[in-house]
C-alpha cells in the first residue's frame, strides 16, 4: 500500500504534518477528515524511509508557473459560454459516479475543436493515474489558474463533482456579467459609431461640391475625427497589450487614470478578486495559495 506526506488544519487552526498508508489520495483525505483534520495537501511517497518534516512543510503552491512538457501542445483561449458549458456537463458525468475517465470521453463526445482534444489528453491520462489538474496546468491560456486551483481543491478533498460545478457556476456568472455589459453599452456604441459616420460622410460631401462647400467641408469635424481616432487607437492599443499578456503598474496605473473608467475597472477587479477568493476559500484551498491564485485574476 503506498505511503502518502500530508499537510492538514485542526479543528484548532494548527498544522499538522504526517505520512499515512492509503490506496490512493482520495481515501487518505477521507481518512484524515475522520481524524477531525482538513486537508491541505496531499502528496505521495517514493518510501517511508525518505519522508522528512521538511520536506512536509513545503506543499507544491497552486500558483506557481505551470510545467510545460517539451513537444505537447498547448491550448488556445477558450470562450467562457463553451467553458461553463463543458463543466457543467464534467460535473453531472462525475456526479453520477462514472470514473473520471469515462466522464471525460462522454464529455469528448459532447465537445468539438480544443475541449475535445484536451478531453481526449486527460481521459489518456486519467487511464495511467494522473490527475485532472495536471493536464489543465499545461493549458494556462484555455484554463486560468483559478479552475486549476479549483480542480486541485476537489481531488485531494474528494469532492472533485462539487469542484466543478462551483467552476461552472463561476464562469456562467462571468458570462452573464460580460453579455449584461454588452447590452449596456451597445447603444451608446452606436450612437458614437453613427456620429462618426455622419461626420465623415458630411465632410465628404461637402468637399465634394466644391466652391465654398469645400471651405465648410475642411472645417466640419476637424476636431471630433482626430478625436474619436486618438480613442479608438487606445482601446485598439490596451486591449493588444492585454491580448499579448503584457502587464506593467504603469500600465495598469494608465488603465486606472481617466476619472470614470478607472473607477469602474478598479471596482471591477476588486469584484473579480473577492469572486475568485471565496470560490478558491470555499473549495478548501489553503488561505495563502487562495491569496496568490485570487490575485491573478
Amino acid at each position: 500500500m503506498p505511503t502518502y506526506q500530508y499537510k492538514a488544519k485542526d479543528a484548532g487552526g494548527h498544522t499538522v504534518v504526517g505520512h499515512l498508508d492509503a490506496d490512493n489520495e482520495r481515501a487518505t483525505a477521507e481518512a484524515l477528515r475522520d481524524q477531525g483534520l482538513w486537508p491541505l495537501s496531499i502528496r505521495r511517497a517514493a518510501r517511508a524511509s525518505a519522508i522528512s518534516p521538511d520536506a512536509m512543510a513545503a506543499p507544491a503552491s497552486v500558483a506557481s508557473a505551470p510545467s510545460r512538457t517539451p513537444g505537447t501542445w498547448h491550448a488556445p483561449v477558450v470562450p467562457l459560454k463553451q467553458l461553463a458549458v463543458y463543466f457543467r456537463q464534467l460535473s453531472a458525468a462525475v456526479h453520477s459516479g462514472m470514473p473520471l475517465a469515462r466522464s471525460l470521453e462522454v464529455v469528448r463526445q459532447q465537445s468539438r475543436g480544443t475541449l475535445a482534444r484536451v478531453s481526449a489528453e486527460a481521459a489518456e491520462a486519467a487511464h495511467q493515474g494522473q490527475k485532472l489538474s495536471t493536464v489543465l496546468e499545461h493549458h494556462p491560456r484555455a484554463f486560468s489558474a483559478l479552475i486549476v486551483a479549483t480542480v486541485r481543491a476537489g481531488e485531494v478533498g474528494g469532492t472533485l463533482d462539487t469542484a466543478l460545478g462551483r467552476i461552472a457556476d463561476t464562469l456562467e456568472r462571468q458570462y452573464a456579467l460580460h453579455q449584461q455589459i454588452r447590452r449596456d453599452t451597445f447603444f451608446p456604441k452606436l450612437t458614437l459609431g453613427f456620429g462618426v459616420f455622419i461626420v465623415l460622410v458630411t465632410q465628404l460631401i461637402l468637399r465634394t461640391i466644391g466652391g465654398p462647400g469645400a471651405a465648410v467641408g475642411q472645417g466640419f469635424g476637424s476636431h471630433l475625427v482626430p478625436a474619436v481616432g486618438c480613442l479608438i487607437l487606445f482601446y485598439l492599443g490596451i486591449t493588444a497589450l492585454g491580448r499579448l499578456g503584457i502587464r506593467s503598474r504603469g500600465l495598469d496605473q494608465l488603465k486606472l487614470s481617466p476619472p470614470l473608467l478607472g473607477r469602474a475597472l478598479k471596482q471591477l477587479a476588486v469584484a473579480r478578486f473577492a469572486r475568485a477568493f471565496a470560490g478558491l476559500y470555499r473549495a478548501g484551498v489553503a488561505l495563502p495559495e487562495t491569496l496568490a491564485v485570487a490575485a491573478t485574476a
